[in-house]
């Protein structure tokens, strides 16, 4: 089963050349997971616009434009993580 709080670390630790924040830190592997802006703000008691900001934020430090190419990206990145979700 999917361990937020491990894969988080694991994002933290892997990712040394990109720095995310504690908060991307935890949005990243749900988004990896597919889920919702809604969703999200859901999980993590925050609003959809504010998962938004992240996203964006997650995406424009891994220099892509489309959430859908963020998977095969932190693949390449962080292919243990990629495994793990």
């Amino acid at each position: 089963m999917f361990n937020s709080e491990a894969i988080s670390q694991q994002i933290t630790n892997k990712a040394d050349a990109i720095h995310f924040s504690p908060r991307e830190s935890e949005v990243l592997p749900l988004l990896m997971q597919g889920h919702s802006s809604k969703e999200i703000a859901r999980d993590l008691n925050i609003s959809p616009r504010t998962v938004d900001i992240y996203r964006a934020s997650i995406l424009a430090k891994m220099r892509i434009r489309k959430t859908s190419q963020l998977f095969l990206a932190v693949h390449k990145i962080m292919p243990q993580l990629a495994n793990s979700i």
